[in-house]
Protein backbone atom coordinates (compact mmCIF):
# COMPACT_ATOMS: atom_id res chain seq x y z
CA UNK A 1 0.00 0.00 0.00
CA UNK A 2 3.20 2.08 0.20
CA UNK A 3 1.94 4.53 -2.75
CA UNK A 4 3.00 7.61 -3.34
CA UNK A 5 1.57 9.58 -6.63
CA UNK A 6 1.05 13.08 -7.99
CA UNK A 7 -1.85 14.56 -8.85
CA UNK A 8 -1.88 17.68 -11.32
CA UNK A 9 -3.49 20.71 -9.71
CA UNK A 10 -5.86 20.87 -12.34
CA UNK A 11 -7.16 17.34 -12.31
CA UNK A 12 -7.67 17.43 -7.89
CA UNK A 13 -11.29 18.01 -8.58
CA UNK A 14 -11.57 14.57 -9.58
CA UNK A 15 -10.67 13.32 -6.64
CA UNK A 16 -11.97 15.31 -4.04
CA UNK A 17 -14.40 12.64 -2.76
CA UNK A 18 -11.51 10.43 -1.78
CA UNK A 19 -9.10 13.12 -0.18
CA UNK A 20 -8.82 13.96 3.55
CA UNK A 21 -9.37 17.42 4.15
CA UNK A 22 -9.73 17.14 7.68
CA UNK A 23 -6.29 16.71 9.40
CA UNK A 24 -7.10 18.39 13.07
CA UNK A 25 -6.61 15.23 14.72
CA UNK A 26 -2.43 14.71 13.53
CA UNK A 27 -0.40 15.30 15.70
CA UNK A 28 3.14 17.17 14.60
CA UNK A 29 6.18 16.42 16.57
CA UNK A 30 9.36 18.60 16.55
CA UNK A 31 11.69 19.02 13.99
CA UNK A 32 13.37 16.20 12.61
CA UNK A 33 17.20 16.50 12.54
CA UNK A 34 18.80 16.62 9.38
CA UNK A 35 21.30 13.68 9.95
CA UNK A 36 18.22 11.68 10.93
CA UNK A 37 16.61 12.19 7.33
CA UNK A 38 20.42 11.92 5.25
CA UNK A 39 19.96 15.35 3.76
CA UNK A 40 20.05 18.75 4.82
CA UNK A 41 19.04 19.82 0.46
CA UNK A 42 15.86 21.40 2.17
CA UNK A 43 17.72 24.17 3.60
CA UNK A 44 20.08 24.76 1.17
CA UNK A 45 17.18 25.70 -1.44
CA UNK A 46 15.84 28.95 -2.48
CA UNK A 47 12.83 27.89 -0.68
CA UNK A 48 14.08 26.24 2.61
CA UNK A 49 11.99 23.47 4.38
CA UNK A 50 12.16 21.10 7.34
CA UNK A 51 10.60 17.44 8.14
CA UNK A 52 8.58 16.55 10.81
CA UNK A 53 7.13 13.55 11.34
CA UNK A 54 2.84 13.53 11.15
CA UNK A 55 0.84 10.93 13.25
CA UNK A 56 -2.35 10.73 13.42
CA UNK A 57 -3.52 7.01 15.18
CA UNK A 58 -6.86 6.76 13.01
CA UNK A 59 -5.09 5.93 9.56
CA UNK A 60 -2.54 3.27 8.26
CA UNK A 61 0.07 3.98 7.96
CA UNK A 62 -0.31 6.05 10.89
CA UNK A 63 2.89 8.19 10.85
CA UNK A 64 4.51 10.06 7.78
CA UNK A 65 7.43 12.54 7.45
CA UNK A 66 6.28 15.89 6.12
CA UNK A 67 8.00 18.76 4.64
CA UNK A 68 7.16 22.49 5.97
CA UNK A 69 8.44 25.58 4.50
CA UNK A 70 10.30 27.83 6.36
CA UNK A 71 9.49 31.40 4.43
CA UNK A 72 7.11 32.83 2.76
CA UNK A 73 8.71 34.38 0.05
CA UNK A 74 11.74 32.46 -1.84
CA UNK A 75 15.23 33.74 -0.70
CA UNK A 76 17.25 35.33 -3.68
CA UNK A 77 20.72 34.03 -3.91
CA UNK A 78 23.97 35.55 -5.65
CA UNK A 79 23.33 33.24 -8.75
CA UNK A 80 19.19 34.33 -9.07
CA UNK A 81 19.01 33.69 -12.90
CA UNK A 82 15.97 36.09 -12.68
CA UNK A 83 18.01 39.11 -11.47
CA UNK A 84 19.26 40.82 -14.80
CA UNK A 85 16.70 40.40 -17.22
CA UNK A 86 13.55 39.50 -15.21
CA UNK A 87 11.70 41.03 -12.06
CA UNK A 88 10.04 38.43 -10.43
CA UNK A 89 7.23 38.44 -7.30
CA UNK A 90 8.65 34.85 -6.31
CA UNK A 91 6.41 33.00 -3.21
CA UNK A 92 7.15 29.67 -1.87
CA UNK A 93 4.84 26.80 -2.77
CA UNK A 94 4.73 23.35 -1.20
CA UNK A 95 5.52 20.53 -3.51
CA UNK A 96 2.63 18.35 -3.08
CA UNK A 97 2.53 13.88 -3.57
CA UNK A 98 -0.73 11.99 -3.19
CA UNK A 99 -0.69 8.92 -0.69
CA UNK A 100 -3.14 6.35 -0.17
CA UNK A 101 -4.09 5.36 2.90
CA UNK A 102 -6.69 3.99 5.10
CA UNK A 103 -9.08 5.67 7.62
CA UNK A 104 -10.69 4.22 10.56
CA UNK A 105 -14.40 5.27 11.04
CA UNK A 106 -17.38 4.16 13.53
CA UNK A 107 -20.27 2.77 11.82
CA UNK A 108 -23.62 2.89 13.44
CA UNK A 109 -23.47 -0.28 14.95
CA UNK A 110 -20.13 1.05 16.77
CA UNK A 111 -17.69 -1.30 14.51
CA UNK A 112 -14.53 0.91 13.05
CA UNK A 113 -14.44 0.48 9.23
CA UNK A 114 -10.96 1.13 7.22
CA UNK A 115 -11.90 3.42 3.88
CA UNK A 116 -8.95 3.79 0.94
CA UNK A 117 -8.35 7.64 0.75
CA UNK A 118 -6.03 9.99 -0.82
CA UNK A 119 -4.45 12.25 1.46
CA UNK A 120 -2.23 14.82 0.68
CA UNK A 121 1.54 15.08 1.86
CA UNK A 122 4.03 17.82 1.55
CA UNK A 123 7.70 16.67 -0.13
CA UNK A 124 9.18 19.63 -0.03
CA UNK A 125 8.83 23.49 -1.39
CA UNK A 126 9.76 25.37 -4.34
CA UNK A 127 10.08 29.07 -5.75
CA UNK A 128 6.59 29.71 -7.89
CA UNK A 129 7.12 32.75 -9.55
CA UNK A 130 3.72 34.85 -9.29
CA UNK A 131 4.70 37.36 -11.86
CA UNK A 132 7.67 37.39 -14.42
CA UNK A 133 7.77 40.53 -16.70
CA UNK A 134 10.62 41.08 -18.88
CA UNK A 135 12.56 44.24 -18.61
CA UNK A 136 13.89 44.71 -21.85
Amino acid sequence: MEETFFIPQELRYLYKDLTITDRSSDVYTDWIKESEVHTNSGLLSTCPWKYRMVWNPDRIPSSHVEAVCLTAQCLKGKTDVYQDSYHVDSDCSKIEYARWVKVKTRTADGRDKFRKRILMVNVGCTCKPENVIKLN
